[in-house]
């Protein structure tokens, strides 16, 4: 049998570099500064039934989405835990009493698999009754994350034959740090998608604790593989913004990483990645061709050079360009639980970016107390 061609994900000019809520969100990663049009939108957190209400003018359908947080499949945990939560949900779709109701209901379903976690997605005919959204709170599954024996053993050879690849392999070791021990299982987030203004729940007390896991200590280690070129990995564990401020800073300073990564005069090629998302908000950056002690002093002291406040300042024109309340933004609300009311309003966030603010977040992201470093180099 040939083996199969593979292909690097690395690439200068094509650079997959965070990892949001939802993929739709990448497209404004792209951003070309022209200024996009507004839709109105909001969210709140209603507490009867409890769920998140996601206002979007003009909506054409009303959607709702239950949505689990989960850590990365890079490792072999990841993967079973994500393999065994998917299996459970297919199962219980599958169940005659469960199929009849959203037949009843008119509600069609899709589950969704990304890199933040699993979305059970229904596509709704009308506004959902309160006595609709309760039924769903109750008969959503109780999660497990076990496995037949014939699914870990399928699930393991094709782990271990992912695990041939330097990236993958690289990606399994930050998974394993960032997650020493496996996190708790995750509650379900309802969030409602329509175009009715409802009024914004002031009652922040009342939202349901997130499933969160310690930051990892700092760590270094060096291997050896089969590989025809040195890999050098600097992943940080990092915690969760608490504040649509914190959450708009972060994303402003990635980008200003990413552009001072593009200023280096002898950067190899590399893959920036971001979550900001529970269990565990994480930053990793994967260089391929070099795996030099040095990257991460050399980063540090960029971003405290004074002549860096032009690029935090590009950056800061980029994001302010976007339209802020775009509902990836709002379901970030929801899934990281901030608090509702003024705290939501992005547009201020947006406005009151400033350089040191990046840079400040820089520096809390790349701390190097909760850091790896590691490098994988041939034989």
């Amino acid at each position: 049998m040939a083996a199969a061609t593979y292909k690097p994900l690395f690439n200068r000019r094509y650079l997959f570099w965070l990892m949001w809520a939802v993929a739709l969100v990448i497209v404004l990663l792209h951003a070309t500064g022209r200024e996009t049009p507004h839709t109105p939108a909001e969210i709140s957190w209603q507490p009867q039934p409890p769920h998140w209400h996601l206002f979007i003018a003009n909506v054409e359908q009303h959607q709702l989405q239950a949505s689990l947080n989960l850590p990365p499949g890079w490792n072999l945990k990841g993967q079973q835990l994500r393999a065994a939560l998917q299996v459970g949900i297919e199962d219980w779709l599958l169940q005659p009493d469960i199929e009849q109701q959203l037949t009843d209901y008119g509600w069609q379903a899709q589950l969704l698999m990304d890199s933040t976690g699993l979305r059970l997605q229904l596509a709704l005919p009308h506004p959902p009754a309160h006595t609709q959204l309760d039924w769903l709170s109750q008969a959503l599954p109780q999660l497990s994350d076990s496995l037949t024996p014939q699914q870990q053993q399928r699930l393991m050879a094709e782990w271990r034959l992912d695990q041939q690849q330097p990236e993958p392999r690289l990606l399994a070791e930050f998974a394993s740090w960032l997650f020493p021990t496996p996190p708790e299982l995750p509650a379900w987030t309802l969030i409602y998608q329509s175009d009715t203004v409802l009024p914004i729940s002031a009652t922040s007390a009342i939202l349901p604790d997130l499933h969160t896991s310690p930051l990892s200590h700092s760590h270094q280690r060096e291997e050896r593989g089969y590989v025809n070129q040195p890999y050098q990995l600097l992943g940080w564990s990092v915690p969760l913004a608490t504040s649509t401020d914190s959450l708009v800073t972060r994303r402003a300073a990635v980008i200003a990483l990413q552009q001072i990564l593009d200023g280096l005069p002898d950067t190899h090629e590399y893959r920036l990645i971001w979550n900001p998302l529970p269990p565990q908000s994480y930053l990793a950056l994967i260089v391929s061709g070099a795996a030099d002690q040095e990257l991460e002093r050399q980063l540090r002291e960029l971003i405290l050079d004074p002549a860096s406040d032009r690029l935090f300042q590009e950056a800061k024109t980029r994001l302010q360009a976007q339209d802020p309340q775009v509902r990836e933004w709002l379901e970030l609300t929801a899934r990281l639980q901030l608090a509702t009311g003024n705290e939501t309003d992005y547009t201020a966030a947006f406005q009151q970016l400033t350089t040191d603010a990046i840079r400040q977040q820089l520096l809390i992201l790349m701390n190097p107390a909760h850091q790896l470093n590691l490098m994988l180099k041939p034989y």
